[in-house]
């Protein structure tokens, strides 16, 4: 949802401080870029994570051909970005490339019973390998040879060969959405071979690794790879030698009270830190103007959200939010090496949401403060919460230096599809990562992290 579109810089920050940040949700707009397929349709880019659509299908007469909403491995979580991500990929020259979006399958923590379970299909080598697909890619136009991206749709299988894990990217092109689980792929004939690595925690269980997937940076080789949970595991997927980032290593970071009294254990506590699905780190985007692709700038940055927002999904899975009612809620620290915008300075950045009116007795927003550069939006015309268009959300951005400026928030409703998936599937439960990311946008940079039910947007 972490957002996004820099380059991960976990483990690489300056020896003095570090960034984490919060990633939100996304609506879908913007440029067209050429695709490559067979019907030479052109195909809407769109800023990621998104809220409304995923792909927009236009034909060279600008007519809507098609609309892909729904990644069928992703299935119910296809429009949840905590469980996703999407990077517009930096180059050698500093200068970015086209934006690919990764979707994690839907229900990866079930992924070492599908392993065992899989049926060998074919050969390689003399031996035979287990497959199963683990995520979606999709490239807005862009080739990356390190792992193997074509242009449009590409998927991703992992496999276990004895003890070691292995992962191949399949290309499949085109604007169609094509099902990674359909056996009309064939892992062994075609695609590239990569190399994938299983992280394991000691004293972690399986619910400690997200089940999500995130583009990580190879600091020594200047290529992005891949990070997706795999079972009790956090794997890593590159090009053959690539080095992963390291873990965070920036300013130690504290949390207030977790909202309404919910206190995460240890572990808890300590794993947004530990393993990487949770957090988010990049090197953070300046705007070139509107409408203009932005440029890399020398801020690194790490987003990490408040250990309680998992608990609060978990407590509530139904649309509530009254943890968040008339009080101000911390829900991230963001750690930065440099100076940035919205009032993000160098080190420890704390961020806030509130529900409310806005008004004296509740949140006590100042109305009057002029918007936050750039390209925020007035704090008097934030967007309604979808389910009570006379209620607020506001973000409180208290800077490293004591400084306290406020924003608009942007809340997205998951619950109605979340109650839909389990009334068709009895007993059978959606939660969503109380994970914090970047979000890509167009022509800047933004960000999005775990709210009641849904994703909230900082405007």
């Amino acid at each position: 949802m972490r957002s996004q579109g820099f380059r991960s810089t976990a483990g690489v920050l300056p020896a003095m401080v570090m960034f984490m940040a919060v990633n939100v949700v996304v609506g879908c707009r913007g440029e067209q870029r050429r695709q490559t397929n067979s019907t030479r349709a052109k195909v809407e880019q769109a800023e990621c994570p998104h809220d409304a659509i995923v792909i927009k299908v236009i034909d060279s007469t600008g007519n809507l051909v098609k609309t892909v909403d729904t990644i069928p491995l992703s299935g119910p979580v296809t429009k949840i970005p905590e469980f996703h991500d999407c990077q517009r990929f930096i180059q050698h020259v500093n200068r970015y490339d086209s934006v690919y979006a990764i979707f994690a399958a839907f229900r990866l923590e079930s992924l070492p019973a599908r392993l065992k379970g899989a049926r060998d299909s074919a050969e390689s080598d003399g031996k035979a390998y287990r497959t199963v697909p683990v995520a979606t890619i999709y490239s807005y136009g862009g080739e990356y040879d390190p792992l193997g991206i074509k242009p449009g749709f590409n998927c991703l299988f992992l496999y276990r060969k004895g003890a070691q894990w292995g992962a191949k990217m399949i290309p499949w092109g085109g604007a169609d959405d094509p099902d990674c689980a359909s056996k009309r792929f064939n892992p062994y004939t075609a695609g590239t071979f990569l190399e994938a690595r299983a992280s394991v925690r000691p004293g972690f269980a399986d619910a400690d690794y997200p089940a999500a997937a995130r583009w990580d940076w190879d600091s020594v080789h200047h290529n992005q790879y891949i990070g997706i949970k795999c079972g009790q595991a956090w794997c890593e997927v590159g090009s053959s030698g690539f080095t992963p980032s390291g873990p965070y290593l920036g300013q130690a970071v504290s949390f207030e009270p977790g909202p309404c009294g919910l206190a995460p254990s240890p572990m808890q506590s300590t794993r947004i830190t530990k393993i990487k699905g949770w957090y988010d780190a990049q090197e953070l985007a300046v705007s070139t103007g509107a409408g203009a692709i932005p440029r890399p700038s020398a801020v690194h940055g790490f987003l990490i959200p408040h250990p309680a927002l998992e608990l609060l999904n978990k407590r509530w899975r139904v649309n509530d939010v009254k943890c968040f009612y008339g009080r101000w809620v911390h829900v991230a620290d963001a750690v930065l090496s440099g100076d940035y915008k919205w009032n993000l300075t160098a080190g420890v950045n704390k961020i806030y949401f509130c529900y409310g009116t806005g008004g004296p007795s509740d949140c006590n927003v100042p109305l009057s403060q002029p918007p936050l550069p750039p390209n925020s939006k007035p704090l008097s015309q934030c967007d309604p919460d979808p389910n009570k268009p006379e209620m607020r959300w506001w973000a409180l951005i208290v800077s490293a230096t004591g400084r306290r400026a406020f924003s608009c928030v942007k809340r997205t409703d998951h619950s109605t599809e979340l109650e839909d998936y389990r009334l068709k599937h009895p007993g059978e439960i959606v939660e969503i990562p109380g994970a914090a990311r970047w979000r890509f946008l167009l022509d800047d940079e933004g960000t999005w992290m775990s709210c009641p039910t849904g994703c909230c947007t900082k405007q």
